[in-house]
């Protein structure tokens, strides 16, 4: 499964793959997966 990135800022696009064991996950659980892994605790 691959995860696209957008910039808007450069208006450019990145096409990454994901995780092996996030293939698993749905919509709801690869975004929290994804906002865990990315954003740091306040």
């Amino acid at each position: 499964m691959d995860v696209w990135r957008v910039n808007l800022r450069e208006q450019s696009l990145k096409r990454e793959a994901v995780p092996e064991g996030w293939n698993r996950l749905g919509g709801r659980g690869l975004s929290a997966r994804i906002l865990l892994d990315e954003v740091p605790a306040t």
